[in-house]
């Protein structure tokens, strides 16, 4: 439960909560994970879809050895995948070790000798009972993992198992020679991570990781980094382009010390269709912008005359989006600017408060002379509400606002609302309508 604690990953089955029962019997609460055993999720997937699995596996697994952590128990039994194969969690680290770190979590409870695990998918050192096992020991089961997904059956079926000893699988497993892989660099990949020789083998997970990923792209694993020629093909599949323009490029230097006199002559010629070319293209694009410039400037002046009109028939809304939409065709519009500052003064937009909880029970709203809301709280204390959603304590009760103008039923419908709700029940107390932060009256509903 400690080493569990540690683990936080999306593809690693959570620990929620640990304890005691009364009684004190120890107890842990996981996370249900609903999916399948990889080997049988497996069954009937392509090749790609297998891989994509393996390396979701593979990054958890790194990611327990970034913390320190090695699982031990690596088995399809221990991988479970969701039907669709999107979602691959790795469970029971019921054997896992601390291997970092100040605690020793697993490491003492491990003694000299003491074997745990599953013997088809065990490394060779915790077949011998070495007490000095450490990470690269899922480095071997996951080797193991990817042999299986490939070739669709465990790649050490009959060679260890349980009916047999310690001592006769120990020696079955060094004696075995691992199949070929049908892809090169899968092959390489599992047999570095099934190297008899824990120094040989990835030593750790990311490396492993590292190298799928670079697999997955088409470029050059590490393991493979000492074939010359499997080097010089993943550089020439990787840099077509970059070869082939190389030798693109040499060719045509051939060709100018063969017959220099000739390209002279041919590079002059295309250098003077190209001048001529890019100053066609050049005037065709002046001209196209002219005319572009020409035909929005025209298309704002259209919606400013029909703003104009709005205005004089009192439709100010739509003279406002008139002149938006004059001033968005053309920006120097300066008759469209200047009116649309004209109708800001006497038509302000309606201003939306951004919804907040308040700290208090409003029992009346009212509006406030300085703009916003006067609030008054069922033990008669004031506060007054701004209209930039601040709210701040009235210590008297403020002047009665001038009536300045009473808005139609009509426009004050269009007004944006705020609500007040309850804070337990959420019901409405009441909706009170804002105009703006200069407003003389607001009505409520």
């Amino acid at each position: 439960m400690s080493i569990l604690a540690k683990l936080n990953h999306a593809h690693l089955a959570t620990l929620y909560h640990s304890g005691r029962t009364t009684d004190g019997s120890p107890y842990y609460v996981m996370e249900l994970v609903d999916g399948a055993p990889m080997d049988q999720w497996a069954r009937g997937k392509s090749r790609d879809e297998r891989l994509g699995v393996f390396s979701q596996v593979v990054e958890a697994v790194a990611y327990a050895h970034g913390k320190g952590v090695a699982h031990r128990d690596l088995k399809p039994a221990n991988i479970l995948v969701s039907r669709e194969g999107s979602r691959v969690k790795v469970i029971d680290f019921g054997i896992a070790r601390a291997m970092a770190d100040e605690s020793n979590w697993g490491r003492d409870a491990t003694m000299v000798g003491q074997r745990m695990g599953t013997p088809r998918y065990m490394s060779p050192e915790l077949l011998a009972g070495d007490a000095s096992v450490d990470l690269r020991s899922d480095l071997w089961s996951l080797g193991l993992l990817l042999y299986e997904l490939i070739l669709e059956r465990p790649v050490l079926a009959g060679v260890t198992d349980s009916q047999g000893s310690w001592e006769e699988n120990s020696r079955s497993l060094r004696r075995f020679i691992f199949p070929e892989l049908p892809q090169r660099e899968l092959d390489w990949i599992a047999r570095k991570a099934c190297s008899l020789d824990r120094s040989q083998r990835y030593q750790n997970a990311s490396e492993l990781l590292f190298d799928l990923q670079a697999f997955e792209r088409g470029e050059a694993v590490s393991v493979g980094l000492s074939h010359r020629s499997y080097c010089l093909r993943k550089s020439l599949s990787k840099h077509r382009l970059a070869w082939l323009s190389g030798a693109f490029v040499f060719a045509l230097l051939l060709s100018v010390a063969i017959g220099n006199w000739m390209m002279v002559k041919s590079e002059r010629r295309a250098k003077e269709d190209i001048e001529a070319s890019l100053a066609r293209e050049k005037k065709q694009s002046e001209i196209a912008t002219k005319a572009e410039r020409e035909m929005r400037k025209a298309s704002s002046d259209t919606a400013l005359l029909a703003a104009v009109r709005a205005m004089n028939s009192r439709q100010l809304r739509e003279a406002r989006r008139l002149l938006e939409e004059a001033l968005e065709r053309w920006p120097e519009n300066e008759a469209a600017r200047f009116s649309l500052n004209y109708l800001d003064a006497i038509l302000p937009e309606p201003r939306l408060l951004e919804a907040r909880e308040l700290p208090i029970f409003v029992q009346k709203a009212e509006a406030h002379p300085g703009g916003g809301f006067l609030l008054r709280s069922p033990d008669e204390k004031l506060y007054h509400l701004t209209a930039k959603g601040e709210l701040k304590k009235e210590s008297k009760e403020p002047a009665a606002p001038k009536v300045m103008a009473v808005y139609p039923f009509t426009v004050i419908q269009e007004a944006d609302v705020v609500e007040f709700r309850d804070i337990d029940s959420q019901d409405l107390i009441l909706a009170p309508l804002i105009f703006n932060n200069r407003a003389k009256m607001a009505t409520y509903s």
